[in-house]
């Protein structure tokens, strides 16, 4: 579908011969049970189409099994808990099969499939959406349940209602978007900076791409890079991950019923300085294990700033990166929790001293800076947990631990990733 939408070729036929069963669509192969929105997603992908020639069989499959589920009772899906997700892909996949029906395809569908099934299908999910709000605007005072099931009512406003009823589905909308406001808010400027990033990165990328042609024997240096790096690794290389939106919905999800934790001056600021740190040392690990993908792919890596191309900064002389052997300790368990030495052992392997030598150096000075970070976010969730329910700092603990855990596989293990994926690409293709 977003190949359709960019307006490239794409032929789904392998994935349909893949993955269709004779009643449904399977996720995988030796599914012990079906998936409601894997289905959902065959037929939006397959509707999609510009044109429908040879998929209109495909799309009556999923959505006859759809049908099925529904009105056997309350939609559930195994990859989401929430019946306000299942709500609002359903409503977005019936909804797409009678625009499909407007503009003449899909005429062999049953004709009680059109005019009573889908239709009698939409106005039970939107009459079970109204009345699960609750007084307050939300749904089950969750914001992810309240986001599905304001854009569940969105997506029904398109149908020919009438003007009561279209009253009501804006006002309940209208309550369900003060609840709260300013969370909403946060939110959306975080996905908003998510994107920017990723088009900012990506041209740095470019002109990165283009300065390789005045080289040194260290590699292409990113010669238009204006703004230091510490600016640049905190902002645009940082907020091109997910990490920062994820830390935000994650806070949203562990709340109390009727309020935000880390409130107040103190607890927002620390929480918001870990997160900072948190992604900021992951992009740095990142970019330690990717460093020879990244030349390959011609990404811009922060080994490629300026800053790292000048190794003089050392006050003793030596290789050695003053603070890169730091041990981390968790709170909870006293257990040391730092890739430094391993990644130490790892520089000093043959096969990478053999592949790229003259990284090491740099490469010290770019896990000394990340463990800088982690120190400092250690500081913060220290802070954080003197004016913080232990109960709230174990489950935020949690979120650091798996962050840093993929910042960790980076540092350990992105050679062999690399070869693995290249294999199974290459046997894939085979098998394909």
């Amino acid at each position: 579908m977003p190949l359709q939408s960019l307006g490239q070729p794409a032929n789904p036929e392998r994935m349909v011969q893949n993955f269709q069963t004779d009643g449904y669509f399977r996720t995988y192969q030796l599914e012990s049970s079906s998936s409601f929105s894997a289905n959902c997603h065959v037929v939006l992908s397959l509707s999609g189409y510009r044109e429908l020639n040879g998929h209109e069989h495909r799309i009556e499959k999923a959505l006859t099994f759809l049908l099925r589920a529904e009105a056997s009772g309350p939609i559930s899906d195994k990859w989401n808990h929430s019946p306000q997700y299942c709500r609002m892909l359903f409503v977005q996949t019936l909804l797409s099969v009678l625009k499909k029906r407007d503009e003449n395809w899909l005429e062999s569908l049953p004709t009680n499939i059109i005019y009573e099934k889908v239709p009698g299908g939409i106005c039970r999910l939107l009459s079970q959406t109204l009345l699960a709000q609750s007084s307050d605007g939300s749904w089950a005072d969750s914001l992810e349940f309240t986001a599905y099931s304001i854009l569940t009512i969105t997506h029904c406003l398109s149908l020919p209602w009438t003007t009561d009823l279209k009253v009501q589905l804006k006002d309940s909308i209208f309550r369900g978007r003060q609840y709260p406001r300013h969370r909403c808010k946060e939110v959306a400027r975080e996905v908003y900076n998510f994107l920017l990033a990723h088009i900012t990165h990506n041209q740095d990328n470019v002109l990165f791409a283009k300065s390789k042609g005045s080289v040194t024997k260290d590699g292409a240096q990113f010669v238009n890079q204006e703004r230091a790096y510490i600016d640049w690794v905190r902002t645009t290389a940082s907020d091109d991950t997910i990490c920062p939106f994820s830390f935000l919905f994650f806070t949203a999800l562990i709340s109390e019923r009727g309020r935000i934790c880390f409130e107040g001056a103190q607890a927002s600021y620390f929480s918001r300085s870990l997160c900072r740190q948190l992604v900021t040392m992951c992009r740095q690990y990142n970019d330690y294990g990717s460093a020879k993908r990244d030349a390959e792919e011609g990404n811009l890596n922060s080994l490629d700033v300026p800053e790292f191309q000048s190794h003089t900064n050392r006050a003793d002389g030596c290789s050695k990166a003053n603070g890169s052997d730091i041990p981390v300790v968790r709170p909870e368990d006293g257990n040391v929790a730092s890739p430094t030495r391993a990644a130490s052992n790892e520089q000093k392997s043959g096969e990478n001293e053999a592949k790229a030598p003259e990284r090491a150096p740099v490469k010290e000075d770019l896990m000394a800076i990340a463990e800088f970070e982690r120190s400092c976010m250690q500081l913060a969730l220290e802070k954080l947990s003197r004016i913080s329910p232990p109960a709230t700092v174990h489950k935020l603990q949690v979120f650091i631990d798996v962050t840093d855990m993929f910042g960790q596989i980076y540092v350990q293990r992105d050679e062999q990733f690399h070869v693995l994926f290249d294999s199974l690409s290459k046997t894939a293709s085979l098998a394909l």
